[in-house]
């Protein structure tokens, strides 16, 4: 390009962000005094981006919100003790049941404790979401306005609050949304006064609210082909010499604006799996965040997720009352099953073994017309015992287990809300084949399920190569 990358800002006082070796952010100059926009079409590093940012403020310890709408922000937890609240049950949210009521509340809590959040909005209705998100929104900028403790609002899927043109005509979901729209540009526009800094995340700066947009005063802008976003981008400050530049830049890629003259970096890797592609590894735990998720428990009047984070009751003296006893776990028995040997290849196995999951019970797998299939196969050394042990796992992760079909084609049926999986097994060639079907008519719901079983597979079931359907 002919341009020389600028060092950032890594010579201004207070804590400092690293996006790439030559992209270092004040966090006070550039994210809650002027604002940050992250733009960029599907697949380009938008969402990854905002991952780095967030795990950037974590690392210095800025505390931040972000709003998630796709269900994607969860995996900060690998690293971060970061607390994860949504409108219902994802498997990896600390507290749902989320109720508008519950908006000042929690984060009140969440600005006088110092507490980093994620607002998971990818499950419920669309008035349901954007009923709490406006509440949120103007509860938010009310306590800073009462606080005044720097945060840093991080908003992905921007444009799906504060459209440029156009709101949903159903007028519960209009009304919101409108309010969410005007809290978003408040905050947008006067919340560097009591302390709120703003990074929002678009996928076209032309379906950006131009008001909001404008607030931003740096942008990275990741890849974009459409002309008239292009067109959008030279009102911001892109030179029209850079179009070609824009259009071609690799996932990860970025033209920085509002940093002097325009220039390209590439935004480093990520320190935790990022939520669209891989699952939570391991959830960070700690005392503090025990603590946090059991006061704000009680606060809201919620009930934490204990299955998939254990709280840990405070230890009273004493022997405990009948009724708090601890109940034994309860043994997961397991049909015997009469494990078929073929003598074809693996892969024409494990695509029988998918063909008569989904067709042989059919009802159970496509229920409606709307529901999304995954499939999964590997090779086992022990295919029965690589099924039991698989079964358990997801037993004790609160999946309910049961067996179905007759004589060879025995299948097991894990289910977990909306999300179902068959499991079966047989032998090719020697080799153990395990091939697994899911469905839900969540997409969202099905790749979190899908990351989830990969990982237990590869802890449970040593795996001598993927069976190729």
């Amino acid at each position: 390009m002919g341009v020389e990358a600028l060092p950032g800002d890594s010579s201004a006082e207070g804590p400092i962000i690293e996006l790439s070796k030559d992209l270092k952010l004040s966090v006070s100059e550039r994210l809650i005094k002027r604002g940050l926009a992250v733009l960029g079409m599907r697949g380009s590093g938008k969402s990854y981006t905002c991952g780095v940012i967030a795990e950037e403020l974590a690392r210095v310890g800025q505390p931040f919100v972000v709003i998630d709408l796709m269900g994607e922000y969860y995996t900060l937890r690998e690293r971060f003790p970061v607390l994860i609240v949504g409108l219902e049950s994802t498997g990896y949210t600390d507290l749902s049941g989320l109720k508008p009521e519950h908006a000042e509340p929690l984060i009140r809590f969440v600005v006088e404790n110092g507490v980093s959040l994620v607002l998971d909005l990818s499950q419920g209705t669309m008035a349901e979401r954007v009923e709490f998100l406006a509440d949120f929104l103007e509860a938010f900028y009310k306590v800073e306005e009462e606080l005044r403790r720097p945060y840093v609002l991080i908003v992905d899927e921007a444009h799906r609050i504060a459209p440029e043109k156009g709101l949903p005509r159903l007028e519960r979901i209009s009304k919101s949304l409108k309010r969410a729209y005007y809290w978003l540009y408040e905050i947008a526009a006067t919340g560097r006064h009591i302390g709120m800094g703003l990074v929002i995340a678009v996928r076209r700066p032309a379906e950006i609210s131009k008001s909001i947009l404008a607030q931003a005063e740096v942008k990275i802008v990741h890849k974009l082909v459409d002309p008239t976003d292009l067109k959008k981008l030279h009102e911001e400050g892109l030179p029209s010499e850079l179009d070609d530049e824009v259009r071609s830049l690799e996932p990860g890629e970025a033209v920085v604006l509002g940093l002097g003259e325009p220039f390209i970096t590439k935004v480093k890797e990520r320190s935790c799996t990022h939520g669209g592609e891989a699952p939570l590894i391991k959830p960070v735990a700690s005392p503090d965040l025990e603590k946090t998720i059991r006061a704000l428990a009680k606060i809201l009047g919620l009930k934490s997720e204990e299955e998939r984070l254990p709280v840990p009751s405070p230890k009273a003296e004493g022997p405990r009352a009948p009724e708090e006893q601890p109940r034994p776990a309860r043994e997961l028995v397991l049909p015997e099953f009469d494990v078929q040997s073929f003598d074809y290849p693996p892969d024409v196995v494990a695509n029988y073994l998918v063909r008569m999951m989904v067709y042989g019970h059919l009802g159970l797998f496509v229920p409606r017309s709307d529901q999304q299939l995954a499939f999964e196969t590997c090779l086992v050394p022990d295919a029965p015992s690589a099924l039991k042990a698989l079964a358990r796992r997801l037993s004790e992760e609160g999946w309910s287990i049961r067996g179905i079909g007759e004589e060879g084609e025995r299948i097991l049926l894990a289910s977990l809300k909306e999300v179902v999986v068959g499991m079966a097994v047989a032998e090719a060639e020697g080799q153990g084949v395990l091939a697994l079907v899911l469905s839900s008519p969540l997409p969202t719901s099905l790749d979190k399920a899908l990351s989830r079983l990969r990982i237990l597979m590869a802890d449970t079931c040593p795996s001598t190569g993927k069976a190729q359907r």
